[in-house]
């Protein structure tokens, strides 16, 4: 990224210590019939704590989760979740199109024990600061940690960043 993925506005900051070490954005793998493949997720969960890895970001951009429907997202949170049975932490990237599906996805994050969600705003039209603002007011409201994600293409995130380091410097 260009710098601006940062994790800050957690209600805990502590809470953060818990992301030490090597993380894998994971796939989405599907089957033939193109329904999510739960074997595939516990394989490449085995693979990668086999690897040492600390934690997995799930249905973020490469596991392509802008393109699922929430039914789907939640079956990969439940199935990682499942099959790592404690061994490690997840990130459930929870953003969508609707500010909706968001909170709905991040409430059941929450629920089957992921350890943070990471959301962009809605997506497609360009979001300004304020916003982004208002949608991630909403999710805070859900008791989990979050990871601020900016998508620079659509968003204003970075520049309000730019401009308060500008300020304390």
């Amino acid at each position: 990224t260009d710098g601006c993925a940062i994790i800050r506005g957690m209600k805990n900051y502590k809470q953060t210590t818990g992301m030490a070490g090597a993380w894998a954005a994971m796939i989405t793998p599907f089957t033939k019939e193109n329904k999510v493949n739960e074997e595939a997720i516990v394989q490449l969960i085995e693979y990668g704590l086999a690897g040492g890895l600390a934690g997995f970001y799930l249905t973020g951009s490469t596991g392509e989760g802008l393109l699922m429907s929430v039914k789907e997202r939640k079956q990969v949170y439940r199935c990682a979740v499942r099959a790592a049975k404690g061994r490690c932490k997840f990130i459930a990237h929870v953003g969508a199109v609707s500010t909706d599906d968001s909170i709905e996805l991040a409430r059941y994050a929450a629920d089957i024990g992921c350890d943070w969600v990471s959301s962009v705003a809605p997506v497609y039209f360009g979001q300004t600061f304020e916003a982004q603002r208002r949608h991630r007011l909403l999710i805070i409201n859900i008791n989990i940690p979050r990871y601020l994600y900016d998508f620079t293409v659509t968003s204003e995130i970075c520049e309000a960043l730019t401009g308060i380091r500008k300020l304390t410097d």
